[in-house]
């Protein structure tokens, strides 16, 4: 399994820099072209709401962990201390999506802030 890491400024302009790299990863992983465009949806989505409940966080973390069809995605903001809104999936599509786009989504608090554990594979 390869495992790579990305950390970039929390700010929704990067947003499109962690989800190319999870799109290259998905392409090494042998994902089809429609499960890439799934991860690409499921960062932007994942990314955005940690952003949205975690205001003052300064850095956006992304870890990816890529196998044959199998790809293993943590985004992470830090500083999620320091103003987190709510760390319960809220009313928003996001987690109805997150489930239709991915095979596991979950929400989980780290002591380094909230953190969203994503998993997608060739057959679902």
């Amino acid at each position: 399994m390869n495992t790579v890491k990305l950390a970039v400024p929390a700010r929704t302009e990067y947003i499109p820099v962690v989800r190319s790299m999870i799109a290259g990863l998905g392409a090494l992983a042998d994902l089809s072209i429609d499960k890439v465009d799934d991860l690409r949806l499921a960062t932007t989505e994942a990314c955005g709401y940690l952003l949205a409940i975690a205001p003052g966080a300064r850095i956006l973390h992304a870890a990816v962990d890529s196998a044959p069809a199998t790809v293993r995605i943590v985004a992470r903001v830090d500083d999620g201390a320091n103003g987190v809104r709510s760390v319960e999936p809220g009313p928003a599509l996001t987690w109805p999506l997150l489930r239709a786009l991915t095979d596991r989504a979950r929400l989980e608090w780290t002591t380094a802030g909230p953190a969203i554990h994503l998993r997608l594979g060739s057959a679902r």
